[in-house]
């Protein structure tokens, strides 16, 4: 059995593929649950392997975004009392069939986000069989982690999905105002979808008024939109007998009997 990944980006260009064991299943990592995890100890000096740091300042802010080559087999955050409050870094996990240097990780930080990509070339072909390397051409990353200190609360995204397991958890009213400063549709429906996965990941449930859920599918212009979210949302509700009413109020008529359904309402 074989996966493959081909990802482009410009003249970037990556295809990974990982090999199974004879019986056709693929080892699997007891810690990270990544299957094919490269035993990074064992990788012969031939593939040149190789750990870059890249150093963070997190004290002022409380996001992380990744998106290292599309590179998503292998990312986690690693919690450690050896990282100082307010740092932490990135290191990344290569190997080459060549000694020579690889495409850059650039760094940029937008009100309280910090954003690392790769910029120029990169190609990358690479087949994992039971942890081990069996072919390789050009250089590829195999592992990238975040090192954070035990406290950290930091949201880490790689390739726009929640990877760290401890991010500090917004209140519905900051999840509001974000959705309504939000333009973009698409925007917003990834809003709504971190706010539900950061809570999922932690646990827990957020708190909502049937009021609060009117909020919420307001920003949406598409009926079908308006749907989803009450359907997402509906059952973190704790004034359930107002939402009828406020299905009447957010709903056109021809779409309320369906909302209803949805929330549960006779």
């Amino acid at each position: 059995m074989r996966n493959l990944l081909h990802f482009s980006f410009g003249i970037i260009f990556v295809l990974v593929t990982i090999g199974c064991s004879a019986n056709n299943q693929d080892t699997q990592d007891a810690v990270t649950g990544v299957k094919n995890r490269v035993k990074w100890s064992n990788i012969p000096a031939e593939f040149h392997p190789q750990m870059t740091d890249i150093t963070l300042n997190t004290s002022s802010v409380d996001t992380l975004k990744l998106n290292i080559f599309g590179f998503a087999a292998d990312v986690e955050v690693v919690y450690s009392e050896n990282v100082p409050a307010g740092q932490g870094f990135l290191r990344a996990y290569r190997v080459s069939k060549t000694s020579g240097a690889l495409a850059p990780i650039v760094s940029s930080v937008k009100a309280k986000t910090i954003s690392l990509s790769g910029s120029g070339d990169y190609s990358c072909r690479i087949q994992i069989t039971n942890g081990k390397i069996t072919e390789l051409d050009g250089t590829c990353y195999v592992r990238l982690q975040v090192m954070l200190p035990t406290n950290s609360e930091l949201s880490v995204y790689n390739l726009n999905q929640l990877v760290s397991t401890k991010s500090k958890l917004i209140t519905t009213d900051e999840f509001l105002i974000k959705l309504q400063k939000t333009t973009w549709v698409g925007d917003k429906r990834v809003a709504l979808n971190d706010f539900l996965e950061s809570y999922s990941k932690a646990g827990k449930n957020p708190a909502f008024t049937s009021a609060q859920v009117g909020i919420a599918i307001r920003e949406f212009d598409l009926t079908a939109d308006k749907l989803k979210v009450l359907r997402r949302l509906h059952g973190f509700v704790s004034d359930r007998e107002n939402l009828n009413s406020m299905i009447n109020q957010e709903f056109p008529e021809h779409a309320r009997g369906e909302a209803r359904v949805i929330a549960g309402i006779n």
